[in-house]
């Protein structure tokens, strides 16, 4: 176990999924996997490339709105 830095990441988080799953449950909450997708569709969204945190915080307001609607 001293090399696990050269294991593949799919064959880590295979290796800790049962376990993991038991504690803490399914691994598409937490991973950071999912945050770090997201993070990249938000940046696909950005329109307006002269003020993108602006644009962005707006993209984002529309998600939570139409998350909260279909809740």
């Amino acid at each position: 176990m001293t090399q696990i830095h050269f294991v593949c990441q799919g064959l880590y988080t295979l290796w800790h999924l049962a376990p993991e799953t038991n504690q803490l449950g399914p691994s598409g909450i937490f991973a950071q996997w999912t945050i770090e997708h997201f993070i990249g569709l938000l940046g696909q969204e950005i329109c307006l490339h002269s003020n993108p945190y602006t644009n962005l915080s707006e993209i984002s307001i529309e998600h939570y709105m139409v998350n909260a609607l279909l809740a």
